[in-house]
């Protein structure tokens, strides 16, 4: 008696599900390097805890499991540094903390077969509005400095 079932899928299939699943979780993946790139962009240069161009290191398989730890964290301590440069204090630790927590998560996923990985999206998605929030918070204080720097030399 023949059987068929779900582990007789034609190989052929399974190749193109994988190839599909591949390019999708790839396509995930530069969605987020694109936001994350955007957000250190918001940041005046001299803020930057690493040039912008470096968050597409992100998309390299394996490094960045390890480069995520270096990404994430330094974008939140950009947010601070501009934040502390211009006298903001109500803007707690811009995200850092969950920057780690997604990032420890992020990289224990192949360890843990995947299970860390809705928690650590959860994490992302925190953070990911956590820097959308901040992104136009640091515009609004950069724009009011600004703003004050140009009426001071007006009246000079």
């Amino acid at each position: 008696m023949e059987t068929h079932g779900f582990n007789q899928v034609d190989p052929t299939v399974q190749i193109i599900f994988m190839a599909v699943g591949a390019i999708i979780g790839i396509g995930i993946q530069a969605l987020i390097c694109y936001f994350v790139y955007n957000f250190f962009k918001a940041i005046p240069d001299t803020f930057h805890e690493m040039p912008p161009g470096q968050v597409w290191l992100l998309l390299i398989p394996c490094f960045g499991y390890v480069w995520v730890f270096f990404v994430f964290p330094k974008l939140a301590r950009s947010y601070q540094r501009l934040f502390e440069y211009y006298g903001v204090h109500d803007v707690g630790d811009c995200g850092y903390s969950q920057a780690m927590t997604y990032a420890v998560l992020y990289a224990l996923t192949p360890l843990t077969c995947g299970c860390t990985w809705p928690v650590a999206l959860v994490f992302l998605i925190l953070f990911l509005v956590k820097m959308n929030e901040l992104k136009g918070h640091a515009q609004r204080v950069v724009y009011e400095a600004y703003e004050a720097h140009q009426a001071g030399q007006g009246q000079g």
